[in-house]
């Protein structure tokens, strides 16, 4: 139970506090969830490719009783606009869910 509370309050954090998931929000519900960057592997040298991402926001609302979990996935988003999840992935979350909310009342 002590672990499930601090993940949950940690996850609550990411959006509505000092976290990097803020642009997740959506109005008139309390959403939680991660932000994710990752580079894309690059195969040919072993590395990774300086200027090629997968950004992603996993969520859930409301925060106290989920009733919607959704997973947004965005691979290669262009670097030159933005490529950190919070500011590609989760305002995606934030234009679906808001629609999907009309569904989960």
């Amino acid at each position: 139970p002590e672990t499930l509370s601090a993940l949950h309050d940690g996850l609550w954090m990411v959006v509505n506090a000092s976290g990097t998931g803020g642009r997740a929000r959506i109005p008139g519900r309390e959403v939680s969830g991660k932000t994710g960057t990752a580079q894309v592997a690059d195969l040919k040298s072993g590395g990774y490719h300086p200027d090629r991402f997968v950004s992603s926001f996993i969520g859930f609302f409301p925060a106290d009783a989920p009733e919607l979990v959704l997973s947004v996935v965005i691979h290669e988003p262009n670097p030159a606009i933005a490529h950190f999840g919070g500011d590609v992935a989760a305002p995606a979350f934030a234009k679906i869910a808001a629609a999907a909310k009309k569904l989960v009342m």
